[in-house]
């Protein structure tokens, strides 16, 4: 409050509190001054100050609100647009129609599937061959399945191998119904499906439907992606880091990559994600293990640019993928996506479990899989919300004594027993490598503790010890040991 003489009588008092009790204003020399009339110069000013600053103010609500429904109109009507209605199957109780509640402490189940189709030009240059698989759509290229946890602090991703043999219930379709059917190839109820049917809902509706019978989960939601897609979502990131283990030549999509850390552009992390030779042992099994590998480096790209909770990133992220994406109807909303990606805000990408379902060689056709009786366990901790791999608290110690052959035996060769406390082999020392996460044996044998796997150490494969079959790779093994990242 101003200075005012204390004296009552002074002639020289600043302020008189008692003829006004109106708010002052400020006058051009700063000071204070009795409220003058409507038509004075200060009232001019503040009035025009005032009009002025909310005409600004109210032109800034008004753009951003315009904006903002004119971004929530656009993708919306293309995320609609892409929306699939799943056909009610046979002996089920039909579509589950309600939306995600991202917010529900429940586990979210989703089923990922990679439609190999060369519809698009931008297809059509990602095809591998001319030949492989060449149809104008119908193919099932990749198909996982990703839990995300009830609380989102981790992620669960299990990958079924397209070659698996498995018995195919009967499925409805937009044009009738394919009877159930013994031993086929998995990915050939999508095409059948599709081909029956002549569209992509009646493939992604017998595959659902595929999967949940033969898992026995419930498949919330899924979600269709091609190469198109894929590649421009991580053109959206700026590319992804991914380490090559070895010299990777191959003719088929022309890619040749020295052994390192590398930066990898949309069009060749899909190729990477995608090709069978001139890499490891040029399989579909040891490919889906790769894909696990990319996904993972794709999170870990998306959190460390905050795209979760930078709208603008999201923004972009979105508008690169969502006209390749086809998703189940209680996903295809603005509202529930962004939801999603909020409650992924602190998810740390250091907790996605990744696994190939256990199989074994199929004893009628070696060149094709069949699930071993391992794979019941991976479907019943999905079913209970729990993790893939646990982390082994015996191990915190840096060591424990783990069953292996004689220390002669080569680990690439002969691969050695899984650790058990039953084991009659011969007891010998392990020591935990904090880093990696990896036994470390005294003969140089690696071993993940979490799935009993053991690590090629040129490559970084987790492979079965019972089966010898690909089932991951220890990316962090991969990452600081082969390419010798900090």
């Amino acid at each position: 409050m101003p200075y005012q003489n204390q004296n009552s009588n002074s002639s020289h008092s600043v302020r008189n509190t008692d003829q006004n009790t109106e708010d002052d204003i400020p006058d051009l020399d700063g000071g204070y001054g009795i409220k003058p009339p409507k038509h004075s110069t200060a009232f001019a000013v503040k009035n025009k100050i005032f009009r002025a600053t909310t005409l600004a103010v109210t032109a800034i609500l008004v753009f951003a609100a315009t904006l903002a429904a004119a971004i929530y109109i656009n993708f919306d009507g293309k995320v609609q647009k892409n929306s699939i209605k799943m056909i009610a199957q046979p002996g089920a109780e039909g579509e589950n129609a309600a939306s995600v509640d991202p917010y529900s402490g429940k586990p979210l189940n989703i089923l990922v599937l990679g439609e190999d189709s060369r519809e698009g030009e931008e297809n059509k240059k990602l095809a591998i061959t001319a030949t492989e698989d060449s149809t104008e759509g119908g193919n099932s290229d990749t198909a996982m399945i990703i839990q995300l946890a009830a609380d989102r602090s981790y992620i669960n991703i299990v990958s079924i191998p397209r070659d698996s043999i498995v018995n195919a219930p009967a499925c409805n379709t937009s044009k009738g119904q394919i009877p159930a059917a013994p031993r086929v190839m998995f990915n050939s109820i999508f095409a059948k499906g599709y081909n029956t049917g002549g569209d992509l809902t009646s493939a992604v509706s017998c595959t659902v439907n595929a999967v949940s019978v033969l898992t026995g989960l419930n498949i919330d939601q899924f979600i269709v992606a091609d190469f198109a897609g894929l590649k421009s979502m991580i053109d959206a990131l700026g590319g992804v880091d991914v380490c090559i283990p070895q010299r990777l030549d191959d003719g088929n999509t022309n890619i040749h990559l020295d052994k390192g850390m590398k930066h990898l552009d949309g069009t060749v992390a899909t190729e990477y994600a995608r090709i069978r030779h001139g890499i490891g042992d040029g399989s579909d099994i040891g490919r889906t293990t790769r894909q696990q590998y990319l996904i993972k480096k794709v999170i870990q790209e998306a959190s460390k640019k905050n795209v979760f909770t930078q709208i603008n990133q999201l923004y972009q992220l979105a508008s690169a993928g969502i006209d390749a994406l086809h998703m189940s109807t209680g996903l295809a909303k603005v509202p529930t996506l962004v939801g999603l990606a909020g409650t992924l805000k602190n998810f740390d990408p250091d907790k996605i479990y990744s696994q190939t379902v256990p199989i074994k060689p199929d004893p009628a056709d070696p060149n094709r899989v069949v699930w071993t009786e391992e794979a019941a366990a991976i479907w019943k901790k999905l079913k209970d919300g729990k993790r893939l791999t646990e982390e082994d608290s015996s191990n915190s110690s840096g060591s424990s004594d783990s069953g292996s052959s004689d220390s002669s035996d080569s680990a690439s060769a002969s691969p050695q027993p899984a650790p058990s406390e039953t084991s009659a082999v011969p007891q010998k020392k392990s020591t935990l490598n904090a880093q990696t996460g990896l036994l470390e044996y005294e003969d140089g044998t690696l071993q993940d503790p979490k799935t009993g796997g053991y690590v090629d150490p040129d490559t970084g494969t987790i492979s079965d010890p019972t089966t010898g079959f690909a089932i991951g790779l220890a990316d962090k093994y991969l990452d600081l040991v082969i390419c010798k990242t900090s």
